[in-house]
């Protein structure tokens, strides 16, 4: 989470898990560098990074085969409510 965007990440995190997505927030103050390693060592698939720009993210895949800027309408289409 940037600056700025604990609240809205709050917000993400709790619409992905009443979704049935697992969720961890890194609200430590580390680089994204050292966040996406984190997310890899303890198995985390993607880190959503909340930015300065309202309704716009970047998914990043920890092990960094892939990376998107999406709109929040696109956030949710990709991460629908889990059966």
């Amino acid at each position: 989470i940037t600056p700025g965007a604990l609240a809205p990440g709050m917000v993400l995190s709790r619409e992905l898990r009443s979704r049935g997505y697992r969720v961890a927030r890194d609200i430590i103050t580390r680089d994204l560098e050292a966040s996406l390693w984190y997310a890899q060592q303890v198995g985390i698939d993607a880190v959503l990074v909340v930015g300065s720009v309202a309704g716009s993210y970047r998914l990043i895949q920890s092990d960094r085969k892939e990376e998107l800027h999406i709109s929040e309408e696109q956030l949710w289409l990709r991460y629908s409510a889990r059966g």
